[in-house]
């Protein structure tokens, strides 16, 4: 939301995502009430079943996430952006080693005798 507008004395500026958010739940809950203790004809079994899942995964969720966080994580990644945390240790990558592409190279199958490359025939 614009900052003006939470600024504005009006308490429903200031309320609406949670006026918003409240609404969208009952609305959730009811039709999952609805469904549940309704009988619902046979045509449109599916397409009820769509709507609910749409409302249990994707409509409650998001709103879940959006009121208490996505996880630690991202609550620690914000933490250490507004310096409240130091920085996690960088990670030492290995270096890499320059392979000879003439060097034999020995492959051990079954602890029988090892095979070079060069015994093998395409």
């Amino acid at each position: 939301m614009d900052q003006i507008e939470l600024a504005n004395d009006a308490r429903f500026n200031r309320r609406f995502l949670a006026l918003f958010a409240m609404f969208m739940v009952a609305a959730s809950f009811a039709y999952i009430a609805a469904i549940t203790f309704l009988a619902v004809p046979k045509e449109n079994q599916r397409f009820a079943d769509t709507v609910l899942g749409f409302l249990l995964g994707t409509l409650l969720g998001t709103l879940i996430t959006f009121f208490y966080g996505s996880s630690k994580s991202n609550q620690s990644k914000d933490a250490v952006i507004a310096g409240q945390l130091p920085a996690p240790p960088a990670v030492p990558l290995l270096p890499l080693q320059p392979v000879d592409p003439a060097a034999p190279v020995a492959v051990k199958i079954d602890d029988s005798t090892p095979i070079k490359v060069e015994d093998v025939k395409p």
